[in-house]
């Protein structure tokens, strides 16, 4: 089942429980293809958002599995922002750039909110002013005092393509977050 007939389901024929199931045929069958998972994970969490299904929730905790997978990366619950919160951190083991960091080997969050959540996390300034300037998100006060150079929050995706564009950015946190040569 491709993902676009799965898309019709849910938006043409409004047949919620028939999208749900391809999607997560689609999901279960296209482990490698981690941008199709993506997009089918995100449109699996919508279907049973709309259902008004507690199933969301962790729908949208396996896209952000799926969206964050790398080796150099791990999940704890954030040490910096509310709580709930899921920090992304430097896999232990792993050399860190300290100046990427939060707080200890924390480089960005999630917040958690109905539907993926908007995160902080710290970029180089230059990505971090790209980032502002294309309007995928706002520089945090801590940015803007001079505090934590390059820390902004990214907005919550509200689409496949601003996860895309998410998943990019957070590669590129954890890019600065890892020194070269740590893969």
């Amino acid at each position: 089942m491709s993902l676009e007939r799965a898309v019709q389901l849910e938006t043409v024929d409004g047949d919620l429980e028939a999208a749900i199931a391809q999607y997560e045929q689609i999901v279960e069958g296209d482990g490698n293809n981690r941008a199709l998972v993506a997009r089918a994970l995100l449109r699996l969490g919508g279907c049973h958002e709309k259902l008004g299904r507690a199933e969301a929730r962790k729908v949208y905790q396996r896209l952000v599995d799926a969206v964050i997978a790398d080796e150099r990366v791990t999940q704890t619950p954030s040490r910096a922002s509310l709580p709930g919160a899921q920090a992304l951190t430097v896999a232990e083991g792993r050399a860190v750039h300290g100046e990427a960091m939060i707080v200890g080997r924390e480089f960005a969050h999630i917040h958690q909110q109905p539907g993926a959540g908007s995160l902080h996390l710290r970029l180089r300034e230059e990505e971090a002013a790209d980032v502002v300037a294309k309007g995928w998100g706002e520089w945090h006060p801590f940015a803007l005092g001079g505090s934590a150079p390059g820390m902004v929050m990214v907005y919550s995706p509200r689409n496949t393509r601003d996860l895309e564009v998410i998943a990019a950015i957070v590669a590129s946190a954890v890019d600065h977050a890892t020194p070269q040569g740590s893969r």
